[in-house]
Order: structure tokens, then C-alpha cells, then sequence
């Protein structure tokens, strides 16, 4: 009984997270993603790199992990637990940039230098969460929660978040900035 209105609750949260706005972003190289998993009640996420793809963790039946560069339908659906039909980005939701999303070109050099990088996978050890918040530290930070890779974009970003809130909208993939500063 009291999982189930934790969860409940856990899913009100994140549901309510996600229709703070509806404008839309578009991708740059570099942002930080994330899709749901199992129905809403979880996350996955990972780094955009730009032209449709993204760096994610994956894994095996048997728990060996893999960092590799998939397209949006594979971060999506790669697995029978992703349930994502629409990727969010990380904005700042009371400043002047809504629909801006958060992204360094550091942050993806740093995920291309992790594909094909095998890893022991974990799922609350050693996880998507860790690698996306290591493409933002740069290093490996062992944070393995969500709540925790939010924290890590809140202070890696502290100048931009004056009020410390990290919203998550959703990204608008038919055309990127990417691709509209390119023609």
C-alpha cells in the first residue's frame, strides 16, 4: 500500500514536471535528455551528439553495460522497460532562456570519448544517470540517481539557475539548431 502511493505520488511529480511549459526546445549538440522508462515511473537519460544521436548506457540480459550512439527511436524504445514517446531536455524554466536547452560542446566530446566503453551496469550503481552526469563533470562522479544529475546540471549551471530549478521540456525533433543554423 504505501509503495503504491509513493509511486503514485512519484509519478504525479514527474508528470507535473513535464507539463510546467509547453513550448518546445530544439537540440543542440551537447544537451542534456532524458525519456521515461516503465510507463513513467522511472527515467533514462543521456547527451545529445548531434545529427539524431544520442549517447546512452545500455545492457545486456546478463548486466553488461555498454555506452554507445543510438537515434532518437532507440533512446526512446531500445529496451522493453523505455516507454518514452517524446524526449525532455533541461531548461531553465524562470529565466529568460525557456526552451533554451542546457548543452556544452564538452559534454558530448566527452560521451563520444565513453562509445563502446564496456561497464559492469548497475541499475542504482552504475547507470545512465552516472554517465550523463559524468559527461557534464567531465569525470566519473558516482551520481546515480536522477534526482542527483539534476543537482549536478543545477551547479554545474548555478549562474543560469538563480532560483536552482531545472525544468525538463519537451524537445521538438523535427528540426534541430543545429540543423537551422545549417540550413
Amino acid at each position: 500500500m504505501l509503495i503504491n502511493l509513493i509511486a503514485a505520488g512519484l509519478m504525479a511529480g514527474s508528470k507535473l514536471i513535464k507539463e510546467i511549459t509547453t513550448e518546445k526546445a530544439a537540440l543542440k549538440r551537447g544537451s542534456i535528455v532524458y525519456c521515461e522508462l516503465a510507463g513513467g515511473f522511472a527515467e533514462h537519460s543521456g547527451i545529445y551528439l548531434g545529427n539524431g544521436n544520442f549517447a546512452e548506457v545500455t545492457t545486456d540480459i546478463k548486466g553488461n553495460g555498454r555506452v554507445v550512439k543510438v537515434n532518437a527511436n532507440e533512446f526512446m524504445r531500445g529496451s522493453i522497460f523505455r516507454t518514452g514517446f517524446r524526449i525532455y531536455t533541461a531548461s531553465d524554466r524562470f529565466g529568460s532562456k525557456v526552451g533554451y536547452s542546457v548543452a556544452e560542446e564538452d559534454f558530448a566530446l566527452y560521451a563520444e570519448s565513453q562509445i563502446g566503453k564496456k561497464l559492469s551496469y548497475k541499475l542504482l550503481e552504475n547507470n545512465c544517470h552516472r554517465f550523463t552526469a559524468s559527461c557534464i563533470a567531465g569525470k566519473d562522479t558516482g551520481d546515480c540517481f536522477f534526482w542527483e544529475l539534476k543537482k549536478r546540471i543545477e551547479e554545474h549551471y548555478w549562474w543560469e539557475f538563480p532560483y536552482n530549478y531545472v525544468v525538463w521540456i519537451p524537445v521538438c525533433m523535427t528540426k534541430t539548431r543545429e540543423q537551422e543554423m545549417n540550413g
